[in-house]
């Protein structure tokens, strides 16, 4: 049997891929479901790199067309500092040259929170407050109302995959406590190493959680028309 046998999900990453961030993903994914990477390189969070990387992401998604069903692209800062239309038409570009279903991971995720119906969230993010200021406003343009916004000033991507579990825990948390008519947690970030709290912060302060792992999987089983239910891992994970 063939890998990918349902469908190829790929997903462009900003930055380089790891094996240690697999770990976060493989639970996600069900038997015969293909999980393709590419990179688009981000170093750091400086805007120049941030909007180099926009430039060049047409051409990658490109390349990662090649293996893919359906693609979703990474990085947020990367497709929100631009501004929405730039990234509108980007996405149409991609779509019309390639003929793939493809999204970013932040579309993804509000996808998810509007199947949880959740209208008021609390935003957690390791990117400085500058570079969530733009993601914010998306969401907001997006019809959510951000309740609390919680960052954690990171400067170089490679420094969210070493955040611990346990301070990203305590900074949902946070927010939410300091936010308690929020319906929904969202984290945004595809490096936090989050996997292995996300039943804990649902159990833990009673509202359902939607990450970027979970978002780039959920989103791309569905554009895929697979429906298996992956238990363990959070409320719109078993809502396929």
């Amino acid at each position: 049997m063939s890998y990918g046998w349902r469908g190829h999900i790929g997903y462009l990453t900003a930055g380089l891929w790891s094996m240690d961030r697999w770990e976060d993903f493989r639970p996600l994914i069900p038997p015969g479901v293909a999980f393709i990477v590419a990179s688009n390189p981000v170093t750091n969070l400086d805007k120049d790199v941030l909007h180099a990387a926009f430039e060049r992401a047409e051409q990658m998604a490109k390349l990662l067309a090649s293996e893919a069903d359906v693609m979703i692209m990474g990085g947020q800062p990367v497709y929100t500092l631009p501004g929405e239309d730039h990234l509108e038409k980007l996405l149409e570009r991609i779509r019309t040259t390639t003929g793939k279903t493809t999204t970013t991971t932040l579309l993804a995720a509000i996808e998810a929170l509007e199947r949880l119906e959740a209208k008021k969230v609390v935003f957690v993010t390791p990117t400085k407050v500058e570079l969530a200021i733009p993601v914010r406003n998306f969401l907001t343009a997006k019809g959510l109302q951000v309740v609390a916004t919680k960052t954690m000033d990171i400067v170089h991507v490679n420094q969210c995959a070493g955040i611990s579990s346990d301070s990203i825990y305590r900074l949902a948390k946070q927010g939410t406590l300091e936010a308690p008519q929020a319906d929904a947690i969202f984290m945004n970030c595809g490096r936090m190493p989050v996997s292995d709290i996300i039943t804990k912060l649902e159990g833990d302060l009673g509202k359902p959680v939607v990450t970027t792992q979970q978002a780039i999987v959920w989103w791309g089983l569905r554009q895929l028309g697979v429906k298996d239910k992956i238990a363990g891992y959070g409320k719109i994970m078993e809502m396929l």
